[in-house]
C-alpha cells in the first residue's frame, strides 16, 4: 500500500486558535448553505451544487477536527488552568445571578401615617448582600484574568503541528 506522509505546518497555539475559528466560521456558513438548499420542491433547480457544498462541509469538518485535536494535545501543559477557568467562570455566573435583595416592594398598597398611599415593603435578610456579591465577582474576574494571562503566554510560546 502506498501511503503518503502528510505534510504538516508548525504554528503557535495562539495562531492555531485563530485559524480554527476561521475554519469554524467557514463551516457554519457552508452548513447554513447546505441547510437552505438540501430540500427543494421536486423539479426545481438548486441555486448551487449541493454535492459540492456537502463535500465542502465534510472537508471543513475534518479540518476543524484536526485543529481541535492538535490544540487539545498541545494544551496539555495548561490543562489545569483551562479546567480552573471553566469552574471559575461557572462560579462567577452563579454569583452574578444570586438574589441579594434586602428589601422588596410588593404589589399591595398601604396607607401611611400621613394618609398617603405607599407600596408595602418586606424586609429580607441577605447572607451575601450586594456589596459582598460585588466583591466576590470582582475577585473571580481577577482570577479569570490571571488565568487567561497564563494561557495567553503559553499559547504564544508553544507550538502545534497541523496537517497542511
Amino acid at each position: 500500500m502506498d501511503e503518503k506522509k502528510k505534510e504538516t505546518k508548525k504554528m503557535t497555539i495562539a495562531r492555531a486558535l485563530k485559524e480554527k475559528e476561521r475554519v469554524a466560521r467557514k463551516l457554519r456558513a457552508a452548513r447554513e448553505t447546505l441547510s437552505r438548499v438540501n430540500s427543494i420542491v421536486m423539479g426545481m433547480k438548486r441555486p448551487v451544487d449541493a454535492e459540492e457544498i456537502f463535500e465542502s462541509v465534510q472537508r471543513l469538518q475534518n479540518r476543524y477536527l484536526e485543529f481541535k485535536k492538535a490544540i487539545a494535545v498541545a494544551n496539555a501543559g495548561i490543562s489545569a488552568q483551562l479546567t480552573e477557568m471553566l469552574v471559575v467562570r461557572a462560579e462567577k455566573e452563579y454569583y452574578e445571578k444570586l438574589d441579594c435583595k434586602e428589601i422588596s416592594h410588593h404589589g399591595e398598597w398601604e396607607t401611611s401615617a400621613d394618609g398617603s398611599k405607599v407600596l408595602r415593603t418586606v424586609p429580607f435578610d441577605a447572607y451575601i448582600n450586594e456589596g459582598k456579591r460585588q466583591e466576590i465577582v470582582a475577585a473571580l474576574e481577577q482570577r479569570l484574568d490571571d488565568l487567561q494571562d497564563e494561557v495567553d503566554a503559553f499559547n504564544a510560546t508553544h507550538s502545534v503541528e497541523i496537517v497542511a
